[in-house]
């Protein structure tokens, strides 16, 4: 069994977010690439979609319900590196928020990540 706050079930849920979104890509046609993003510090970012003729997004994926500073580090690196790209968390948050720049979806509405 797989229970929420243990290492297994972030390993899964980061999976199964990475694998809808893949299927929602395939299955509308949006040609969109898919890639991990590890510098060799060690800084890293979960999913990087390069979306034709747009921004690129970053995508970090945290399977808890309460996000602090310390969950967006690789985004602000992949900013630092990147600064026009969109960045956003997916989570078990019960609503959409926002800090600086950083979007922080609840897992429910992951597909916004392509809007």
């Amino acid at each position: 069994m797989i229970l929420p706050g243990t290492k297994n079930f972030g390993i899964y849920f980061e999976h199964f977010i990475i694998n809808e979104l893949k299927r929602y890509n395939d299955y509308n046609k949006l040609d969109c690439g898919f890639f991990f993003f590890r510098t060799a510090a060690g800084q890293e970012v979960d999913l990087v979609l390069e979306k034709p003729g747009k921004k690129l997004v970053a995508v970090e994926i945290k399977a808890r319900d309460r996000i602090g500073k310390e969950d967006f580090k690789g985004l602000y690196h992949f900013k630092g590196m990147f600064p026009q790209s969109k960045l956003v968390l997916v989570s078990l948050v019960p609503r959409t928020q926002v800090f600086d720049d950083i979007t922080v979806l609840p897992w429910q509405k992951m597909f916004d990540i392509f809007s």
